[in-house]
Formats: C-alpha cells, sequence, structure tokens
C-alpha cells in the first residue's frame, strides 16, 4: 500500500511540474496583448491547464503528507532519496 502510495505520490509531482510550467508559460501572453497570436492562444487554453495544475497540485500535497504519515509512524523505511 504505501508503495503504491509513493509511486502515485512521484506521478503527481511528475505531473504536477509540467502543468505548472505549462500554466506560466500560457500566463505570460494571457494579459498581454502584444503578443497577438500567441495572447490569443493564451486567452482560450491557460485557465483549463492552471485549474487542472492546482487540483494536481493539492493531490501531490495530500500524498506527500500521506508517505510522511507511513514514516513518521514507522510503517516504511525512509527512503535513502528523500
Amino acid at each position: 500500500m504505501s508503495q503504491l502510495v509513493w509511486l502515485l505520490d512521484r506521478g503527481a509531482a511528475r505531473v504536477t511540474y509540467r502543468l505548472l510550467y505549462l500554466a506560466v508559460l500560457t500566463g505570460i501572453p494571457y494579459n498581454t496583448e502584444a503578443f497577438g497570436v500567441l495572447h490569443e492562444a493564451a486567452q482560450r487554453i491557460h485557465v483549463e491547464p492552471s485549474a487542472f495544475a492546482m487540483i494536481v497540485t493539492l493531490l501531490h500535497a495530500g500524498l506527500g503528507v500521506l508517505v510522511a504519515w507511513f514514516v513518521v509512524t514507522g510503517q516504511v523505511p525512509a527512503r535513502a532519496h528523500c
């Protein structure tokens, strides 16, 4: 069980990183009309990836707390790379 939670946490972290990067890249031209076509594209796609990134970030935070709980209670040993 703890191995599955740890893997889900790592997966959520990888997805979160990429989604937050996309949110920043689309957020820069979102409010700047000087970007022209990029501004229009950002207006169409910025909100959805940003909202989904925040949901996945919350999932990652929750799973991280659960993993930490497993370590603190001694159910699993602390990983060497943490």
